[in-house]
């Protein structure tokens, strides 16, 4: 990189995951993304599996599209497996997803 060239990020995968959908990086560590109505147009989330259940690493924002594309992956992804934690990183307004979202978090509980 020269200081005409701007810094641009690289990613382990040559496209990022389309909203709803993952990217598995390596055994039980999903990527995915979630849109945001404003810049940076996304939030990067992660699913860790956890035994025979899962972790979910920050929501995105409660909005109909973000609940329809968590539906897709506890259809997919989650293959029937529980949510039983959930971490947020960020003090922000993207909990809301999970706290008013899908009731199928299984155990997990934020708050």
């Amino acid at each position: 990189m020269t200081a005409s060239t701007p810094a641009r990020l690289t990613y382990p995968v040559e496209t990022p995951p389309a909203a709803g959908t993952t990217h598995e990086l390596a055994p039980g560590v999903h990527w995915l993304r979630m849109p945001l109505p404003f810049p940076p147009e996304h939030i990067n989330l992660w699913l860790l599996a956890d035994g025979e259940s899962w972790v979910v690493v920050d929501t995105g924002l409660c909005r109909d599209d973000g609940k329809a594309h968590w539906e897709n992956i506890f259809a997919t992804t989650l293959q029937g497996r529980p949510v039983t934690r959930v971490i947020v990183t960020i003090s922000t307004p993207t909990i809301w997803a999970w706290r008013h979202g899908s009731a199928r978090a299984g155990t997990a509980s934020c708050g």
